[in-house]
């Protein structure tokens, strides 16, 4: 810290020359002594340098920011580890960012990936370590990776594996093989065929896969065709937090485990909602209903509209939700009537729609198919708290292809419309993002001149709407004359921060 000034006498006041001598001596000193400081500063600069550019980057945000490059395997980071020494001392000392390991998409042999293994091993200490095989292209044999990779892995702690591969059984022999202490610290588990058809039941048979020893999962996938065949033994469904199962399982199957999923925070379900009706139906009382009193996000997709699920789940804080169905109606074989009433529909959806509806209150983000149209414009008036809306195209049964024109018509005419805000109807008030995806040619522009439409009502300052922040339209085609339009209206809203995302 400088000194004080020493302190001048006033004008015109007359001071003795002795004391002006003393002052100047004084004022000296202290030019002297700053002018030594900086002096002293400049060369400490000059010996140590203030690291500029990446070089003034502490080393916890380039470990923060090398961790979004891995992106579930390690290998990525070997190219940034030789930029320059600084990246790859910091890449080899965070320990955390050789936990992922990705072994079958790249053409190499066993041996190379069990080197890798044993070096991801080696840089992750201590840690817990994630293990994904793709084994589709058959570029190893089980077989013999399994045996070197029990004897290189005993000491490992697994905390998710995840296999991909076109035999079911090769997942049952690869577990089955791991020893007791990698099993019970797994804490995420997936399996995952490209198979269509069922191969044979895992589970619920002698040497089947046992679920029940992995005493600490919290994440299952199961993306493959084989139902389960034991519900109740085959996993500790109370301790699951996140579950997605794509076997074609009737409804009333799936509705016995998540009766017992009490935990469950995100769920994925692909029903055979065909017999819905029929189930739902049965006995003189309605189904016990599934309590999930966690569950944040929801996805069903199946060939027709759900009723079973929807009426027995009771979500009271669900926020995402996902529906995607090809056929919103089905035909009874034994009638010959025309089926396509806006009532008959409406009884059809009637399931669905009161779902959604006591949702309407903690649901932010909702991704429908096109033919939602009607259903949604029931829902409208509910979902206030509703912050982004998906739209996936067509807008018509997929079992009604030769009325594609007229149905497609009818369905934009339902969806649309009501996004509108005008001074009667001001539906979805904190709606920020709109996507419509798979956008179909023949209807392109009809749907362009709605999204302006939507985003001019909702730019406009109406008290108690937000603004949009996002509108993307994702086509097969180049953009239109029609949307070169209405460039200038985009280009002003951008200015208050919408981002517009037409990609042809």
């Amino acid at each position: 810290m400088s000194r004080q000034r020493p302190a001048r006498p006033r004008r015109g006041q007359q001071v003795p020359l002795l004391e002006q001598l003393r002052l100047l001596d004084e004022e000296q000193t202290e030019a002297n002594r700053v002018f030594e400081e900086r002096r002293s500063l400049l060369l400490r600069q000059h010996a140590f340098p203030t690291p500029t550019g990446i070089q003034s980057v502490p080393p916890e945000i380039l470990a923060e920011t090398f961790s979004h490059l891995v992106d579930g395997d390690s290998r990525n980071l070997i190219f940034p580890s030789h930029v320059c020494r600084l990246w790859r001392d910091v890449i080899l000392r965070e320990a955390a960012l050789w936990t992922c390991i990705h072994i079958g998409d790249r053409n190499e042999s066993v041996v190379v990936a069990l080197r890798f293994l044993k070096t991801c091993k080696q840089r992750a200490r201590e840690r817990s370590l994630s293990l994904s095989i793709n084994n589709r292209k058959k570029l190893m044999s089980m077989g013999s990776f399994k045996n070197t990779f029990a004897v290189l892995t005993r000491t490992i702690r697994w905390e998710s594996i995840s296999l991909t591969t076109s035999q079911i059984e090769e997942c049952v022999v690869f577990i089955n093989d791991l020893p007791p202490s990698s099993i019970a610290a797994i804490k995420e588990l997936s399996f995952s065929t490209s198979l269509d058809r069922p191969t044979g039941r895992p589970f619920g048979e002698k040497k089947s896969l046992d679920l029940q020893r992995f005493t600490a999962l919290k994440a299952l996938t199961l993306d493959f065709p084989n139902p389960l065949s034991k519900i109740k033994g085959a996993c500790s469904w109370d301790q699951l937090t996140d579950l997605k199962l794509t076997s074609r399982m009737h409804s009333v199957k799936l509705l016995a485990i998540l009766r017992r999923c009490v935990s469950l925070e995100n769920c994925s379900l692909s029903p055979d909602s065909s017999l819905d009706k029929i189930d739902l139906g049965k006995g003189e009382r309605p189904p016990k209903k599934a309590r999930l009193l966690k569950l944040k996000k929801l996805e069903l997709v199946s060939e027709h509209i759900p009723f079973l699920l929807p009426a027995t789940l009771v979500c009271p804080i669900l926020q995402e939700a996902t529906f995607f169905y090809k056929y919103d109606y089905g035909l009874d074989d034994s009638d010959d009537s025309d089926y396509d009433s806006e009532s008959d529909l409406y009884q059809e959806a009637i399931e669905l729609k009161t779902f959604i509806c006591k949702c309407a209150e903690t649901l932010r983000k909702l991704r429908v198919p096109g033919m939602f149209g009607n259903i949604l414009r029931a829902c409208l008036p509910k979902l206030n708290s509703l912050e982004e809306l998906v739209v996936v195209a067509p807008y018509h049964n997929a079992e009604y292809w030769a009325m594609e024109e007229c149905m497609d018509d009818c369905g934009i005419e339902s969806f649309f419309p009501p996004l509108i805000i005008t001074s009667r109807s001001i539906c979805l008030p904190r709606l920020r993002i709109l996507q419509v995806l798979e956008q179909p040619n023949r209807t392109k522009d009809r749907v362009e001149d709605y999204i302006f439409e939507i985003a001019k009502s909702r730019m406009s300052g109406e008290k108690g709407v937000a603004h949009l922040e996002r509108i993307i339209l994702k086509t097969s085609s180049q953009r239109t004359q029609k949307l070169e339009k209405y460039r200038r209206e985009y280009q002003e809203w951008e200015s208050q921060g919408l981002l517009v995302d037409f990609d042809g």
